[in-house]
């Protein structure tokens, strides 16, 4: 990790050099005036926070905290004097002030807000005591997918979706609606979405179908939820064995009353391992000239 953090260091110093070369028409070896002339008080707070000094601590969250400080949900209780008042057919919402901001803590995950939405979606019920507020909890998911359902606005949207997401997630918690009467949850293992699963199964059971099927001339949608239950109905409809052994497994439904239930991935330190390799690498590409 240090030599990563120097050699990111190196970098930023190197583009930063050109960028003022390019702007001023002066060598890169040369620092400008300006930047001599900057003085130490003209550095805002937040500059300071986004890029730590070398060798400090880091200000990204890593996956573990970043989701602790959302599904936790600590407060802090207001002064007397500056508590907001609330009508009175609205106390149900009456909350403590957060003491995180989530915006901020997705920011400084280093991930993107759809893919931390799919964890928090996979891991929330563990942390709600009443099943009222878990159906309040998936409106606010729902909503938060309704955003970034639409193509043409979907980039625009996204980080919209993740701050309805994880307020709504914070705000729905009625037994941490306050500093003083948040619940002791405890530890609760956090676990790998499941749609991830899900997904890399549907993406190859398309590419399975459009082999196999590729003389019915169908798309693959066509395939899966037409074709393929139709020929699960027919007594030998085909030859092939391959074909046979992905009628009998896609084509057909799980008749248990009682299906077994998912085992769900937990969240290790060789996964984040592999997740900050992953980003660090694509930031080195992104550095790189």
């Amino acid at each position: 990790m240090f030599c990563m953090n120097l050699k990111f260091i190196t970098l930023d110093s190197c583009l930063e050099r050109r960028l003022w070369a390019s702007k001023k028409g002066k060598p890169a070896s040369k620092p400008s005036e300006r930047a001599k002339g900057r003085s130490n008080s003209s550095k805002s707070t937040d500059t300071q926070d986004e890029s730590p000094a070398f060798g400090g601590k880091d200000a990204s969250l890593f996956l573990f905290r970043a989701l602790g400080k959302i599904l936790y949900c600590k407060r802090e209780s207001y002064e007397n004097t500056q508590a907001p008042k609330l009508p009175s057919h609205l106390t149900d919402h009456q909350r403590d002030k957060l003491l995180v901001d989530p915006e901020l803590v997705i920011e400084r995950s280093h991930m993107s807000g759809e893919f931390f939405n799919l964890y928090l979606h996979q891991n929330y019920p563990d942390f709600f005591s009443d099943v009222e507020d878990i159906a309040k909890a998936s409106e606010y998911l729902s909503d938060a997918d309704f955003l970034t359902a639409e193509w043409s606005s979907r980039s625009t949207m996204l980080e919209y979706g993740s701050s309805v997401a994880t307020r709504g997630l914070m705000h729905s918690n009625s037994s941490r609606a306050q500093a003083s009467s948040q619940s002791t949850v405890g530890f609760r293992p956090f676990h790998k979405p499941h749609w991830l699963h899900i997904n890399k199964m549907y993406r190859e059971n398309f590419l399975t179908a459009q082999s196999l099927f590729l003389h019915f001339c169908l798309t693959p949608v066509c395939l899966l939820t037409e074709l393929v239950p139709y020929l699960a109905k027919l007594t030998n409809p085909m030859r092939n064995k391959a074909q046979i052994a992905f009628i009998q497994n896609v084509g057909h439904l799980s008749q248990k009353r009682l299906p077994e239930r998912l085992r769900l991935g937990a969240l290790n330190d060789k996964t984040l391992a592999f997740w900050m390799l992953t980003v660090n690498m694509k930031i080195l590409l992104l550095l790189s000239p």
